[in-house]
């Protein structure tokens, strides 16, 4: 790996990719972006908030914009990417020509125990349509995951976080990346 080095992570809200990617970029001594996070800051409220007010429309764009700047920026870096964001076939292709992809496989029901209580992710905000909220929320997570799966895997490589920590997510991505 060159100190230029791009590596994106990839997958679904609660997979670990922010969580992973700064134990990452710290054992590789290289800076870690969180998108999302860049995103909110610019925009000036949360990611619900900009879907809300905004629409998600808004958010793509300063999501696309951001990449394409990130991906034009000669410092290596280790980027975490919206759930969302290699859905567009745009950011696939700025991402895959800079950098590694890797893909955080993660499984519905430790997704759904990571969010629960989380109420900044608006595209899993659903009614309950007579289930209990918890079946919903599953019901939604899986539905989101079937239509992202075949871009998901796509990546350069993908790692499982289910029933793992972000130390042994990051071994098995340094091992992995060593031996490319």
């Amino acid at each position: 790996m060159t100190p230029k080095h791009k590596i994106f992570l990839i997958g679904f809200s609660g997979s670990g990719k922010t969580s992973t990617g700064k134990l990452l970029a710290r054992k590789l001594k290289i800076p870690f972006v969180d998108t999302d996070q860049i995103i909110e800051k610019t925009l000036g409220m949360a990611t619900s908030d900009i879907f809300d007010r905004l629409g998600e429309p808004v958010f793509r764009r300063t999501e696309r914009d951001l990449i394409a700047e990130l991906a034009g920026n000669d410092e290596g870096c280790v980027v975490s990417l919206g759930g969302g964001a290699f859905q567009s076939a745009a950011n696939r292709k700025i991402v895959s020509a800079v950098g590694t992809v890797i893909y955080l496989r993660c499984s519905v029901q430790i997704i759904y125990q990571r969010l629960k209580d989380n109420s900044d992710r608006p595209l899993l905000l659903t009614e309950s349509r007579g289930l209990t909220l918890r079946q919903a929320m599953i019901d939604q997570i899986t539905c989101m995951l079937s239509q992202r799966k075949r871009n998901y895997e796509k990546a350069d490589m993908t790692i499982s976080t289910s029933q793992r920590t972000p130390a042994q997510v990051v071994s098995e991505i340094i091992g992995q990346m060593r031996k490319r």
